[in-house]
């Protein structure tokens, strides 16, 4: 006799599913998701509207333990004036730095002006710098201003490279504020590259091996790009108000940094390789009512790449994303990965508006890396265009014959509208490592060439996907 499992709902209205219904239906071995899908609309819409509730009270949650920086009432304002706009006014900027912090700190103003810059300039504890309207730091695009290296990470593997044009190394309470600029000159585009492939591969293989951090050096013929701001082991970070322009790579990156705010800033930066905000190992952390416009991922969260960063294993986790809009990202608008060895958990995107970018979430791995993917959740997203909406992936390119699984799992998103995609949702899962635990709920896509394409997932479970005008199904 088949078993029958009884559901008392709402108007007294029962449903009934047999046991091989129940296990072949939807989801295999998940009851909730099976049942959810015979539960009439009211009472779906009460426990989503429960599901993305305590989403956000999850991510208001972080957002309350986040501590931002605080700094002495002591300032100091800087006059472009008292610097030819044809001389290099870093020593000038230094110096202030230098002397505020061995004085315990205080906020820097630069006054409006073109500011030239040849160099980094290094961001120490108890520093806030202040960017005036009308103020523009324009730094050289001269690889040789920036030498001697730091130690950095670049794509996920540590070595001392080329310093970044604002570097910060092991700070707390510090910040760049205003509603200034901050840009490199491009007198000579390109020439960050002209070596860049020989190094990274090198990198890579230096990673894998286990070679001493102190060995990596990649400090000529422009070698590596260096991200425009960085902040290296700090705690306490705000960076709010200000625009950033022609990053020769990534423009904001966190390293092994934890409670940073980064609120209303604008990243204009369309070259090869041109993520936005890149989020590494970081954790606590609060990106809000920033702009993009990028030549890769708007948003990039990792964690390490390979043997190197599994050694580490310093995760990124406690991240919220809310009140954004990426206007154009070549890439993903969020992309978790592909260097993601230490492991990536608890992030939470909403209230975000893409207008186009190639992919809206893209969560990405191979078999060299490792490390696990979990507990992702975005909801409440409009979307313009995008080549694909939602893309996980265990085979991501570059694999170079490791065997460490990573786990991509537990990963929901719900109430998005998309206008136009070329491929609405694409999973692709090594046999060796599934995609597991992937849920879509009440997300339209109203034109969609390919509503899904899925290989190698488990418990999928689709909820009022709609594209063209028609639910999808997941295995129709």
């Amino acid at each position: 006799m088949p078993v029958t499992q009884s559901l008392n709902v709402m108007n007294n209205k029962q449903f009934f599913l047999s046991r091989r219904t129940f296990l072949s239906s939807g989801v295999r071995g998940s009851c909730a998701l099976a049942l959810s899908s015979l539960i009439p609309s009211p009472l779906a819409y009460a426990l989503y509207s429960q599901k993305t509730e305590q989403w956000l009270s999850d991510a208001l949650t972080i957002v309350r333990q986040i501590r931002e920086p605080a700094f002495p009432l002591r300032d100091r304002t800087l006059d472009v004036r008292s610097v030819p706009t044809s001389t290099d006014a870093r020593s000038f900027i230094q110096d202030a730095i230098d002397q505020f912090a061995r004085d315990g700190g205080g906020t820097i103003h630069l006054a409006a002006g073109e500011w030239s810059i040849r160099g980094p300039l290094r961001l120490k504890s108890n520093i806030r710098l202040h960017l005036e309207e009308g103020t523009k730091l324009i730094f050289s695009d001269d690889p040789d201003h920036y030498l001697p290296p730091v130690l950095t990470r670049w794509e996920g593997t540590e070595t001392f490279g080329y310093s970044p044009f604002i570097y910060s190394y092991q700070a707390h309470n510090v910040a760049i504020t205003g509603a200034g600029s901050i840009s490199v000159q491009t007198s000579t585009p390109g020439r960050w590259r002209s070596f860049e492939a020989l190094n990274q591969w090198e990198l890579r293989r230096s990673g894998r091996s286990g070679e001493p951090v102190h060995q990596r050096v990649h400090d000529s013929d422009g070698a590596l790009a260096p991200s425009l701001i960085q902040f290296f082991g700090c705690s306490g970070v705000l960076v709010e108000g200000i625009t950033t322009s022609d990053a020769p790579f990534w423009g904001i990156h966190l390293v092994y940094s934890h409670d940073v705010t980064i609120r209303n800033v604008s990243i204009r930066s369309t070259r090869t390789n041109n993520d936005g905000i890149d989020i590494d190992s970081s954790d606590r952390v609060l990106v809000e009512r920033c702009v993009f416009e990028t030549g890769d991922d708007c948003i990039a969260i990792k964690s390490g790449r390979d043997l190197d960063g599994r050694v580490l294993g310093n995760p990124s986790e406690s991240i919220v994303i809310r009140d954004c809009t990426m206007r154009h990202g070549k890439s993903a608008a969020l992309a978790l990965g592909s260097e993601m060895s230490g492991g990536i958990r608890g992030v939470y995107l909403y209230n975000c508006a893409m207008q186009r970018v190639d992919t809206v979430i893209d969560v990405k791995s191979n078999l060299d890396r490792g490390g696990v993917v979990e507990r992702i959740r975005a909801w409440n997203v409009s979307v313009e265009a995008c080549e694909t909406f939602f893309e996980v992936t265990t085979v991501y390119h570059g694999y170079s014959g490791g065997h460490f699984v990573p786990m991509l799992r537990d990963i929901s998103i719900a109430d998005v509208t998309v206008a136009r995609a070329a491929l609405g949702l694409q999973i692709k899962g090594a046999a060796e490592s599934p995609v597991t635990d992937i849920s879509l709920t009440d997300v339209t896509i109203r034109t969609c060439d390919v509503p899904t394409r899925i290989l190698n997932a488990q418990r999928v479970h689709l909820s009022r996907l709609l594209a063209n005008g028609s639910e999808v199904v997941w295995g129709a």
